[in-house]
């Protein structure tokens, strides 16, 4: 019945709402989007504080918990991949075979950088967030998260720039930069 609201007042907002008050909504959920991302890191932080007090007083040795956040790295980002060309072969199938449209060719350098950018980020901390204390390896999965997060926003994001210059990527769609902004 939510969504179904949601979708119902996005639908009609414009007959409801006049455009001031839009986009001042627009820019208080953006602020309140941007508080709530920020205290989900902040959360994370002292969380990973106390992993890695645990950690040390315990005597458990941090090389278990990096392997297995190297692996949990690299199933996040393969994972991306395998979907992105996946969906890739799916639309060409559908291009090619359903809709007879031959001149379709699918960019297997578009689907490296969207599988290189894909989403990170907020849902991985608020899942590892939620996994409650008394569970066994609740440390590890908050370590491994941070390590993904670390790895997919700060590493990733850096990396964005050269591998697009890499590839010799060109978007296909051409914006008219009167209508641009930043």
């Amino acid at each position: 019945a939510t969504v179904t609201w949601g979708m119902m007042l996005g639908w009609h907002q414009h007959g409801l709402v006049t455009a001031a008050i839009r986009t001042r909504a627009t820019a208080f959920w953006q602020i309140m989007v941007f508080v709530m991302e920020s205290l989900v890191f902040i959360l994370i932080g002292l969380s990973l504080r106390g992993v890695i007090t645990r950690i040390d007083s315990g005597g458990e040795s941090l090389a278990p918990f990096v392997l297995v956040s190297a692996a949990t790295v690299a199933a996040v980002v393969g994972a991306r991949f395998v979907w992105m060309f996946g969906a890739d072969a799916v639309e060409f199938v559908w291009r090619r075979g359903v809709q007879r449209r031959r001149e379709f060719r699918p960019d297997w350098r578009a689907s490296i950088v969207k599988g290189w950018a894909g989403m990170r980020g907020v849902v991985t901390l608020a899942v590892a967030l939620s996994v409650p204390a008394s569970v066994p390896g609740r440390d590890l999965i908050l370590f491994a998260s941070f390590v993904v997060i670390v790895v997919t926003v700060v590493v990733q994001s850096i990396t964005i720039e050269p591998l697009i210059r890499l590839l010799r990527f060109e978007a296909k769609y051409h914006h008219d930069e009167r209508y641009l902004t930043e």
